[in-house]
């Protein structure tokens, strides 16, 4: 039991999008989860939680920095104790590509004033270091920018990355993936 009652684990559907912060909803949820395990700097986004009313067992991706969500989901208790037990995680959120995309396909979005804010300059980088063929527009529909605004992003991503600027990570972006001048 919670300070406000039972858990809202039975208030979540099996995959649920529960935004940080405004109206304290994620407050609630968390309330009565306990972190069981959490992949590590690799996959920052991703952890296990076992609710201690119910002992509901959830796969949690959360994204900080574009849409400011928690993205859960339902897991059973043998994927549970895989990946407690011998770090075997599902494919759930393994990408952290999944975990905007899933908040964009569900309309729980941010708009950034700023579409060459640095943020999205980080998190494309790192899209694109995790999965090095993702196009444009895949790019652009996970941070929820319109295509002209993803070209410009990455256009910016070139010229950090120019030899006049000098060598810096992450200039592995892949040539065929730059805007055509």
């Amino acid at each position: 039991m919670t300070e406000n009652g039972p858990c809202a684990c039975n208030e979540l559907a099996d995959l649920a999008i529960v935004p940080m912060g405004g109206d304290d909803s994620d407050v609630r949820v968390f309330e009565s989860l306990d972190e069981k395990a959490s992949f590590g700097q690799e996959k920052w986004w991703l952890r296990v939680f076992s609710c201690t009313v119910c002992d509901q067992k959830w796969l949690v991706g959360s994204d900080e920095r574009i849409h400011d969500n928690h993205c859960f989901k339902r897991v059973d208790a043998e994927t549970f104790r895989a990946i407690t037990e011998q770090s075997k995680w599902p494919e759930d959120f393994q990408l952290y590509e999944q975990v905007l995309r899933l908040s964009v396909e569900e309309g729980a979005v941010a708009m950034f004033l700023d579409p060459q804010d640095q943020a999205l300059i980080w998190t494309t980088q790192e899209l694109i270091a995790a999965r090095p063929e993702i196009t444009i527009d895949e790019i652009a529909f996970a941070l929820n920018l319109n295509i002209k605004q993803g070209k410009a992003l990455l256009k910016n991503l070139e010229d950090i990355s120019s030899p006049a600027r000098g060598k810096h990570w992450w200039n592995f972006i892949p040539e065929w993936l730059m805007p055509r001048r």
